[in-house]
């Protein structure tokens, strides 16, 4: 914490305004295994980098968080998340790490190539998809469930995934009420991964303080 009190905080806007690499290590550029854009929720989309060892902390951190959720082993998913944003991929890591596999959403414009369409393509008992999205940002599982509430239940969805946000009452009923066993909501910022996961029994929320051991 000494040696990390010697970095300065920089805002949004100071992060936006300089070229990414300039915050690289010159002599470790080589040790840089992953490089992904932000979602870019707050404004333009930023750029974020993971050395190997990093990378691999965050993709165990998040799968233990996972896998006291999972409703399966070896779950086979649907990643409705783009590749190209980092929790695509560390989604994919951590659930590989699980056991299962993972077919990736195509890189094409919704009006062009549809999630819908592409589901419909593969077998698949876990989805991963955020509730709702901003326009021009992928399409979310409310969205879908509007315009086919038996989505779910048609392609036999037993664990919901997701993140960007917390999940309505209204979303979380239809999909227990179309098969869905186990919903997991992670939260995180995309510069440094996700941190908590919402608790099982109130899945919708923020994620639960842990309670003492003296109850």
């Amino acid at each position: 914490m000494a040696d990390l009190s010697h970095f300065p905080i920089l805002s949004k806007e100071e992060l936006r305004a300089i070229r990414p690499a300039v915050l690289l290590p010159n002599e470790s550029l080589s040790d840089m295994r992953v490089c992904r854009w932000t979602s870019g929720t707050s404004g333009r989309p930023t750029l974020n980098f993971w050395t190997e060892t990093d990378w691999n902390a965050l993709v165990a951190s998040t799968a233990r968080m996972l896998v006291r959720q999972a409703p399966m082993q070896g779950p086979t998913v649907f990643n409705g998340y783009s590749q190209s944003h980092v929790t695509g991929l560390l989604y994919n890591a951590a659930l590989h790490r699980l056991g299962g596999v993972a077919y990736d959403c195509s890189h094409h414009p919704e009006e062009f190539f549809s999630t819908p369409a592409q589901m419909e393509m593969f077998d698949f008992d876990t989805l991963i998809l955020p509730e709702r999205t901003k326009p021009g940002k992928g399409v979310g599982l409310a969205n879908l469930l509007g315009d086919d509430p038996n989505l779910l239940a048609r392609h036999s969805v037993r664990w919901w995934i997701g993140s960007s946000g917390t999940f309505d009452a209204e979303s979380l009923a239809l999909a227990r009420g179309r098969g869905v066993e186990s919903v997991s909501n992670l939260y995180g910022a995309s510069e440094f991964g996700l941190f908590a996961i919402s608790c099982a029994k109130n899945p919708g929320g923020l994620p639960c303080r842990p309670r003492s051991r003296s109850g």
